[in-house]
């Protein structure tokens, strides 16, 4: 106590002496203090400032993963598996530089978007609007817009060969003894090739694009759907035998079939969706089938040549019966237009893809939806089966050739399917059809 006195009592007195001094030392002391007091303040208002930046970030993160499921789960609805995939790929573990945020929707979307494909034999660099199995299996043709028709061993993988054309491609057909391949091109050339050395034939002029070749049971005969005309062509003489008109460009190919028995030709008309049934041997108009309310881009019979399936960009298939030419039954609710189909060599299923980026498996008879085939990352333009009915092949916008098997494995299950309702509590908002789950985006972008 004497010691604090004694300390100040001297301090004071030295200050009385040396006023301008001692003013000048605590002039410093109080800058020194008061500046040590800022930067302590700037120091936590900064420490502050980052961490609600932080917080922030992660808030944006989080909402972004919420607006990126949602999208993606719609995407996957609406058959856009592209769109889905790049939406999910985003979130993947470490993808966006933070810990793992995924939770069971992501990875119920992600089972969703699963490929169910045997093997992908290669790809074209660009659109593949054909796909044709040999009669005997061996070898699969695959025709582009980049001008190439390849030649696939389905069982190695192996590309045979390598058809160019200076053109863009759009149709194949194999003749029915596998001897001969056509391929149509953009210029309106219905070329022909020898299967056995793979060596090029006289092709056959039929007018502008080529969109669908298809030849008669016996062989004897081949129809070519193009951009301002069809033509009917004896193949031994080369000569067109009969022309149809064609009323309106489609970008799609144009629906056409010969029946099993070799009587009758089908071909789709146009915009209008009518298709016209041509009797071979009366050489006349047996029948105009009405329905569809847009192009038919292809046409099926079934193996016994009972059944006529029509697929459109109206978004339905159609099954007619062939003795009468009548409908017997309309399948809709597909989510974008169809481009494809084909039956099972054994009649017990059909085939049929589009927009919607799958591949739809149709019982035949009760016409229900027992199973669907997805990986392509654009729509589905061509399929096939196999002639042993094992095997489908597909080809699409996205340029790949798939090969699938025709009774594909059960998916791991997922909690449900998800379907997206509208409600004014809870706008937006995705509910699981079995009831057990509900996924939530709300209007701030988070579930």
């Amino acid at each position: 106590m004497h010691t604090h006195q004694r300390l100040h009592s001297g301090l004071w007195r030295w200050s009385r002496r040396k006023p301008a001094l001692a003013a000048s030392l605590a002039a410093f002391t109080l800058v020194f203090l008061g500046g040590s007091l800022g930067i302590a303040w700037q120091w936590r208002r900064a420490e502050s400032e980052k961490s609600r930046a932080q917080f922030e970030a992660r808030v944006a993160l989080r909402n972004l993963y919420a607006a990126d499921i949602h999208r993606a789960l719609e995407a996957i609805q609406t058959g856009d598996r592209a769109l889905a995939v790049q939406l999910l790929e985003k979130h993947r573990s470490g993808a966006m530089g933070e810990s793992d945020r995924r939770g069971w929707e992501w990875r119920y979307g992600w089972n969703q978007i699963q490929s169910d494909e045997k093997q992908t034999l290669g790809m074209h660099s660009s659109w593949i609007f054909s796909v044709a199995f040999s009669p005997d299996g061996g070898v699969l043709a695959s025709s582009s817009l980049d001008g190439t028709t390849r030649i696939w061993e389905p069982n190695s993988g192996r590309c045979l060969q390598i058809l160019t054309n200076s053109l863009p491609v759009r149709t194949t057909a194999f003749s029915p003894d596998g001897r001969q391949l056509a391929v149509g091109d953009q210029e309106g050339i219905a070329a022909i090739w020898d299967t056995a050395h793979w060596t090029k034939l006289p092709g056959i002029a039929v007018g502008k694009w080529v969109q669908s070749l298809r030849f008669s049971p016996d062989g004897t005969l081949l129809f070519a759907a193009g951009l301002n005309g069809h033509s009917l062509i004896e193949l031994n003489s080369r000569r067109i035998v009969a022309e149809f008109p064609a009323s309106q460009y489609q970008i799609y190919p144009v629906g056409s079939a010969f029946s099993p028995d070799g009587k009758s030709l089908l071909f789709s008309e146009g915009a209008t969706g009518k298709i016209i049934a041509w009797d071979l041997a009366g050489k006349r108009q047996d029948a105009v089938m009405e329905g569809h309310r847009s192009h038919v881009n292809a046409l099926s019979f079934s193996p016994d040549g009972k059944l006529l399936a029509s697929v459109s960009s109206d978004r339905s298939l159609k099954i007619w019966e062939a003795a009468s030419w009548r409908e017997l039954k309309t399948i809709g609710g597909f989510s974008k237009g169809l481009v494809a189909s084909s039956f099972s060599p054994d009649g017990r299923m059909l085939a049929a893809g589009g927009g919607g980026q799958e591949i739809h498996l149709l019982e035949v008879g009760s016409w229900q939806e027992v199973g669907s085939l997805r990986g392509h990352s654009g729509e589905v333009l061509a399929i096939a089966f196999s002639p042993d009915g094992t095997a489908i092949a597909s080809g699409g916008r996205d340029g790949q050739v798939r090969l699938w098997s025709s009774t594909p494995a059960k998916r791991q299950p997922s909690a449900a399917k998800l379907t997206v309702v509208e409600d004014p509590d809870l706008p937006n908002h995705a509910l699981a059809t079995g009831g057990q789950f509900c996924l939530a985006a709300q209007a701030d972008n988070t579930f």
